[in-house]
């Protein structure tokens, strides 16, 4: 489903890892943010994300409080390396993962159900 349309998006949004030291999470450090509109179940929002392999990352994405959405990380092949789907209705999402390699990956934004705004926050292990 995402890997049909992962080169297919009109307004890729990316994230650069600048590193800038402000902390996110105690042992966080805040990376970039992007955020979007989701128009009900089924749909998705990808944004690129540069990162360094062997580094801890965390996603969150907040959520409207009527909404349930989900999100994934893809590698370049749109392939899924991780994903986190445990927030209910109106629950942020919250994904660590650690890439083994640096390269282009993905972040999938997904409605499970309902539609509204969005933001994600990507930060990495300052240590």
């Amino acid at each position: 489903m995402v890997r049909n349309r992962a080169m297919c998006v009109v307004a890729v949004l990316a994230l650069v890892m600048v590193g800038v030291g402000v902390s996110a999470l105690a042992d966080y450090c805040y990376v970039g943010q992007s955020s979007g509109w989701l128009n009900g179940r089924g749909d998705y929002d990808l944004i690129q994300l540069g990162l360094r392999g062997g580094v801890r990352y965390l996603l969150n994405v907040t959520v409207p409080w009527t909404a349930d959405f989900d999100v994934m990380i893809l590698d370049s092949d749109g392939d899924i390396v991780a994903r986190s789907s445990a927030g209910g209705i109106g629950e942020a999402e919250h994904l660590y993962f650690t890439p083994l390699f640096g390269d282009t990956y993905y972040a999938v934004v997904y409605s499970y159900t309902g539609s509204g705004s969005w933001t994600a926050t990507l930060s990495r292990s300052c240590s």
